[in-house]
């Protein structure tokens, strides 16, 4: 079993701010998608990515195996 570290995010919203928007978007939601998956098509395989960086983080001692 790995254990890596996790960042815990706190909000620093308040009930005021929630409801209206800090800015406005640049595309609609349809472009966004479609610009998001066409970027995600032009990334490399997620495995290999991944594979390096699981190396990088055992060789660093941030990810290791943990005994039940």
């Amino acid at each position: 079993m790995n254990f890596v570290p996790a960042k815990c995010a706190i909000s620093l919203a308040t009930p005021r701010s929630l409801d209206r928007p800090v800015t406005k978007p640049s595309v609609d939601l349809s472009e966004g998608i479609d610009r998001y998956i066409a970027w995600i098509r032009k990334q490399s395989d997620i495995r290999d990515y991944f594979s390096e960086a699981s190396e990088i983080l055992k060789n660093k001692g941030i990810v290791h195996r943990v005994g039940r």
